[in-house]
């Protein structure tokens, strides 16, 4: 393999990474609005509807809040993958270039 071969590698890999990366971003912004808008249905049908549906909406809002805070930090996870997965291609990069 030549430098050249070995460079072109590198930078589809760091593609890649950007690639995932956006690809994460929309995913949990899409889930995060999904788990609020379980929240918000849940306050909605406490406030507006009341009567039985209150445990109803009692549950949705803690269902809603736990997804929503899980999805948060599954986000961050999946930030830091994609962070040191940057620092690795970094890191071979310099190792190629010696």
């Amino acid at each position: 393999m030549g430098i050249d071969t070995i460079e072109t590698n590198f930078k589809s890999l760091q593609q890649d990474v950007i690639n995932l990366r956006n690809h994460w971003n929309i995913n949990y912004t899409l889930k995060c609005l999904a788990a609020l808008a379980l929240a918000v249905t849940g306050a909605v049908m406490i406030i507006f509807i009341g009567g039985t549906f209150v445990p109803t909406g009692i549950g949705l809002m803690i269902l809603g809040g736990f997804c929503f805070f899980r999805q948060i930090r599954d986000c961050q996870q999946a930030a830091r993958t994609a962070e040191l997965a940057n620092q690795g291609i970094r890191r071979l990069s310099q190792e190629q270039a010696y």
